[in-house]
């Protein structure tokens, strides 16, 4: 028998937007998201160096901690899922573990559409399972 410890988390999240490169930034405007990516094929005992120039994204970021009353809650398992509404079921988008400051990471995502976050924490009491062989 396992007895689950009550958890209670409390999760600060912030929701990061890009401000247009055309409109001057002002005071409380959301900071800038930024971009890029590439492929790359390196071949046997190959060294690649790159520069990577980023570039603005209008997409929006989720970050994130989840706190025990003050405390960090490091290894709680983070969710997220783009709501399907009322006539279909929501989509996993991804899925984490904490680190050990609570913090979380997503993105990007997709603008104007309603995300569901879950968090769950496990209950650090375990039990050995032992299967004897055939």
């Amino acid at each position: 028998v396992c007895l689950a410890k009550k958890f209670l988390a409390i999760v600060h999240i912030s929701i990061f937007q890009t401000t247009p490169k055309s409109s001057p930034r002002r005071k409380g405007d959301f900071p800038l998201n930024l971009f890029q990516s590439f492929y790359v094929k390196p071949a046997a005992n190959e060294l690649v160096e790159t520069t990577v120039h980023m570039q603005p994204d209008p997409r929006p970021a989720l970050l994130g901690t989840v706190l025990s009353g003050k405390k960090p809650v490091q290894d709680a398992l983070v969710a997220i899922y783009l709501s399907g509404g009322q006539d279909a079921p929501d989509q996993p988008v991804g899925s984490l573990y904490t680190d050990e400051l609570g913090h979380f990471a997503f993105g990007p995502l997709e603008p104007q559409k309603l995300y569901q976050v879950r968090v769950f924490k496990a209950s650090p009491s375990t039990r050995s399972l032992e299967l004897a062989e055939d």
